[in-house]
């Protein structure tokens, strides 16, 4: 009787996890920038994108640009 009331428990309490989880994912969540635009969760998924290919466009280029540009102030 007891494992069957507890089995009861866990099932209700996943169920209600499940139930949370399932909200949470479903709702609109952002703020505003300043009133601005709203920043939502794919705004912030597109800037981090945007972020991160830049780094990499970055950490691809030669450093002999630097090199050209340090020669180009001296003379």
């Amino acid at each position: 009787m007891t494992e069957e009331h507890s089995r009861s428990d866990l099932d209700d309490v996943t169920y209600k996890t499940a139930c949370l989880i399932t909200q949470q994912a479903s709702l609109d969540m952002g703020f505003t920038a300043l009133g601005f635009f709203a920043v939502s969760k794919e705004t912030l998924l597109a800037l981090f994108s945007f972020v991160a290919t830049y780094v990499v466009i970055l950490l691809q280029t030669p450093r002999i640009m630097e090199e050209q540009s340090v020669n180009a102030t001296v003379i």
